[in-house]
């Protein structure tokens, strides 16, 4: 399923869906230039990253640490990073570290820094304060837009954890569509493994062969 992001930054997806496949076969650390220029990919684009190169960072400890440190004011940034962009790498990363960084930007202003941050959490949430912050974000009916797109984030990662979370919002206050898919997740049960969002090119979030959800290729 997709949420609403803006179109894509055409030259930078380009070059990430060449560069990662590369990366991928030579196993080797993720170059910092290679890191850096990930960083500052604008957050509507991080679709066009290629699944390889997604895989690739999310597994490097020098590029998650390096990207924490930004965060966290501990090393110089690019003049162009993204913090939305910067969040999301490290929900990639599934190091459990910086669920309290998760939770304080997930109520953060900013609409695409809050959403890569309770994709953080959604990745998290079988953690205490993870579970607790998305319950709360569950539990309050004064935004549809906001239960919608925590629904569809918990349906991509969709883990045991995430179904427990997922199974507490209100079909009120989502819309059919959503409901309806949730309904349908939550019957045939989790995944033993958690799903990412956004899905890579060339595949979409659907219902397998086998009944499960998740990105599928055509």
């Amino acid at each position: 399923m997709r949420l609403r992001r803006s179109p894509m930054r055409v030259s930078s997806a380009l070059a990430f869906l060449f560069l990662g496949p590369a990366l991928a076969r030579a196993q080797a650390p993720v170059p910092e230039a290679v890191a850096n220029a990930a960083g500052t990919q604008q957050y509507h684009g991080i679709g066009a990253i290629s699944a390889e190169l997604r895989a690739r960072i999310a597994q490097d400890a020098a590029a998650i640490q390096r990207y924490g440190d930004w965060m966290e004011g501990r090393r110089a940034a690019p003049l162009r990073w993204d913090t939305a962009t910067v969040v999301w790498w490290l929900a990639e990363s599934d190091n459990r570290a910086y669920v309290p960084l998760f939770v304080a930007f997930s109520s953060n202003p900013d609409d695409q820094i809050a959403q890569a941050a309770v994709y953080g959490l959604a990745r998290h949430a079988g953690e205490p304060a993870a579970r607790e912050r998305l319950l709360r974000i569950a539990s309050d009916s004064r935004s549809r837009e906001r239960h919608s797109t925590l629904a569809v984030l918990l349906l991509h990662v969709g883990d045991r954890s995430a179904h427990g979370i997922l199974a507490r919002i209100s079909a009120a206050n989502l819309p059919q569509s959503v409901a309806g898919v949730v309904r349908d997740a939550l019957s045939r049960g989790a995944s033993n493994r958690k799903g990412m969002w956004p899905c890579p090119e060339m595949s979409a979030f659907r219902r397998g062969a086998d009944g499960s959800h998740a990105c599928q290729t055509p």
